[in-house]
Parts: structure tokens; C-alpha cells; sequence
């Protein structure tokens, strides 16, 4: 340990014995995180939470008669549609679907996009130098436009999914400091991340339909021809019908629209959690110094 004990004296005593002696560093770090804390909670944007309540869609067949809606993947992992779309929700390939809307990235992000240039330009901030030197440490881009990746990386920190509760419904949540487009933002995620497991299904068939016509093609039995060209036929119908399929893999349970008031972060948590953080560090800097006067 970095602070002085006594041979007889038990190491939970000495150590308290230590904050003791330490109370004045320990008070004045605890005190300055309390006020960082506090300000942060007077001075952070409040936001307006919205969220989709989802279960799986048990009762509807999957389009393409998928046996109970699963998926194969290369390593012959068994994945149901519905958790595709769980997937989905935060998935690289809804990024780009994002990312190739333009008026919904400048809302994204507002603070970079200059609408008089009509360009994407880095925000000022005093933390530019310290984010530009953490850059340079670890070999990045310090700032960069807005891209799929940029977007991908926004879905996973902002679209929260919550684990399946006992009814097996999950939740989906969002915020932003508007509330239309809070709630407009989280069903585009919903709606997108749906369409990718329609989209997937649509690739199921065209292999089947394909697989099928070859076979036709290459029959000579009269009857065993007639039966492929019928299953032929009933995969093209399923084929011309998937997009209506808007309730499949998940069904909309509950939509918790925005409050009237925004909510802020929870004062008591934030300010506690920022005194925590000043004993933490308090405690680090005392024994620092003790081991120094060593």
C-alpha cells in the first residue's frame, strides 16, 4: 500500500486512518466533481424519449414458408427471422439505408452540416486539440463527414434493444430533443430493419425459383414436371405478394409516444455518481502524494 502502517495496526484501520488524514484532498475533489455534476445536469439538453414495444409474429407464416422462420447462416447456425430484424435495428446495412437519405442525415447531424455552404464542415469545440492528439495516438481520422459508418456507429449507441421480458416483448428506445422526430426516426429504424428481413426472404426465393426452373428444364417425367412447374408458380405468387407481409417478423405491441415535458438526466444519479468520482480520484492523488513523500 502507498500510504503508512503500523506493524500492529489492522490494514482496514490504518486505512481509514489514512482517509483521516486525507479528509481536506478528498473533501475538495469530492466538492469540485459535485459541481461538475451539477452542472451538467443544469446545463444538459433535455430530450424526449419515445420507444416500440415488439414481439414475434408467431401467428403468421413466413413468405416463403421458411420452416418456423429460420435462417441458415454459412456456419449452420440456426437464426430466426425475428432476431434478424433485432439485428437489424443497429445493423451496417440499415446504416446505409440511412446514409443514402440525405435530409435525414443533415437531422442527424445537425451541428455538422452548414446549410448557407451546403456542406458538411467539423463543429468548433474546445476539445478539438485533445480529440485530435487521442487521434493521433490511435491512428485515426480525428473527424470526418457523415458516412454509413458514422451512422452505424450512432444506431448502436442511441437505438436501445432491451432483452425479451417473460412474455418474450422487447422494446426498442430512442431520444432526441425533438419529439416528432424522435418518434418519425425510431419507426424508419423499425421499418428498415423489417425490410431487410423481407429483403432476405426475397433472396430465399429467387434461389428457390431458379433452382426450380433449372429442374423443369432438365425433367423428362410428364408428371414430375408438372409438379415442379406448380411449385414453380406458388413460389413466383409468394414472390409478387412479400412486401405486403408489413406485420412479419414482428408485430407492434405498444408505441410509448413523446411527453409533453423532455426529460433530463437524473439529477441525483448524475450527482452522486460525480462525488463517487472524486473519492476515486481524491484517494488516487492522496496515495500518490504519500508514496512520493516516501
Amino acid at each position: 500500500m502507498s500510504y503508512e502502517t503500523n506493524a500492529s495496526e489492522h490494514p482496514i484501520v490504518a486505512f481509514f486512518s489514512f482517509i483521516g488524514r486525507q479528509k481536506r484532498t478528498l473533501l475538495t475533489t469530492m466538492f469540485i466533481f459535485m459541481l461538475l455534476g451539477i452542472f451538467y445536469v443544469v446545463t444538459a439538453t433535455p430530450t424526449y424519449p419515445v420507444s416500440v414495444t415488439v414481439g414475434e409474429n408467431t401467428r403468421a407464416t413466413p413468405p416463403d414458408n421458411r420452416s418456423v422462420g429460420l435462417v441458415f447462416t454459412r456456419d449452420a447456425t440456426k437464426v430466426t427471422d425475428y432476431s434478424l430484424f433485432l439485428y437489424s435495428l443497429a445493423s451496417h446495412s440499415t446504416a446505409e439505408t440511412i446514409a443514402s437519405d440525405p435530409e435525414l442525415m443533415q437531422r442527424l447531424f445537425a451541428r455538422e452540416w452548414n446549410a448557407e455552404a451546403g456542406r458538411w464542415e467539423r463543429p468548433d469545440g474546445a476539445l478539438n486539440p485533445v480529440k485530435d492528439w487521442i487521434s493521433d495516438l490511435k491512428g485515426t481520422q480525428p473527424w470526418y463527414p457523415p458516412d454509413a459508418d458514422r451512422v452505424e456507429a450512432f444506431l448502436k449507441k442511441q437505438i436501445v434493444v432491451s432483452d425479451p421480458d417473460q412474455f418474450g416483448l422487447t422494446t426498442i428506445s430512442y431520444k432526441n430533443t425533438d419529439p416528432e422526430f424522435a418518434m418519425n426516426f425510431l419507426m424508419t429504424v423499425v421499418n428498415i430493419a423489417r425490410g431487410t428481413v423481407i429483403e432476405s426472404i426475397k433472396a430465399d426465393l429467387d434461389k428457390q425459383i431458379n433452382y426450380l426452373a433449372s429442374k423443369i428444364t432438365e425433367q423428362s417425367n410428364l408428371s414430375m414436371q408438372q409438379a415442379l412447374i406448380r411449385e414453380w408458380n406458388d413460389k413466383t405468387a409468394k414472390q409478387a405478394t412479400i412486401q405486403d407481409a408489413d406485420s412479419y417478423p414482428a408485430i407492434i405491441i405498444d408505441i410509448r409516444q413523446p411527453g409533453v415535458s423532455p426529460v433530463g438526466p437524473p439529477t441525483l444519479v448524475v450527482v452522486v455518481a460525480a462525488i463517487l468520482i472524486g473519492l476515486f480520484l481524491g484517494l488516487l492523488i492522496a496515495m500518490v502524494r504519500s508514496a512520493y513523500r516516501q
